[in-house]
């Protein structure tokens, strides 16, 4: 078979989301290659199975302006998670921990989206408490700056406003310094940050 141009495109089209184009050949006859070029395009044999069965050969959150949505709300969770471990709560796993139902870092900072967001939020679903901390260890492992420059802020405040709480505000902030290292935040803003919530005591 020689290498079929017109199909590959319309094939590439498909695995972004557009299926007119090949639908548009198929409606002329133009499929003489279709199967040996699906031979060899494993991604748009899955689209199109994909658009005969439901008719869109791309889930919602695989659209680009989905996938921009939902780093919007991506980005605000892990800052809220963020919060939340610098208010001193422990930032691993709890499946096997005593602790309350709905206690832990994720599903404090996950109960903060609104389950049917409106007015400015972005129109995408709450997440899962156990996918918003795989999204938060994979945040972690490659940060972007800008995320990681709000997580950071999101610390901070979590320990400022943590502060009047404590009696030992010296030993507290010392022990988030030494969880805001481990995390990998920003110790060019956090140690700035710190040091004047501490002096604010």
């Amino acid at each position: 078979m020689a290498y079929d141009l017109t199909l590959r495109n319309a094939l590439r089209e498909l695995v972004n989301g557009n299926a007119e184009p090949l639908a548009e050949l198929v409606e002329l006859g133009y499929t003489g290659n279709l199967h040996e070029t699906l031979q060899h395009y494993p991604e748009a044999r899955k689209k199109m199975a994909k658009a005969i069965r439901t008719g869109k050969p791309l889930e919602r959150r695989e659209h680009p302006w989905e996938r921009h949505l939902l780093d919007q709300r991506d980005w605000y969770l892990c800052g809220r998670v963020a919060y939340w471990i610098g208010r001193g709560m422990d930032d691993r796993w709890q499946d096997e921990k005593n602790v309350p139902d709905g206690a832990t870092v994720w599903h404090y900072a996950a109960s903060e989206w609104p389950e049917n967001p409106s007015d400015g939020w972005p129109d995408v679903p709450r997440p899962a408490v156990s996918s918003l901390q795989k999204i938060w260890q994979a945040t972690i492992r490659t940060p972007d700056s800008f995320r990681l420059l709000n997580m950071t802020h999101e610390f901070c405040l979590g320990v400022e406003h943590e502060l009047p709480d404590i009696d030992d505000a010296v030993g507290f902030i010392s022990h988030q310094l030494s969880k805001a290292d481990r995390l990998g935040l920003m110790d060019s803003i956090y140690s700035k940050e710190l040091s004047a919530a501490l002096l604010k005591t």
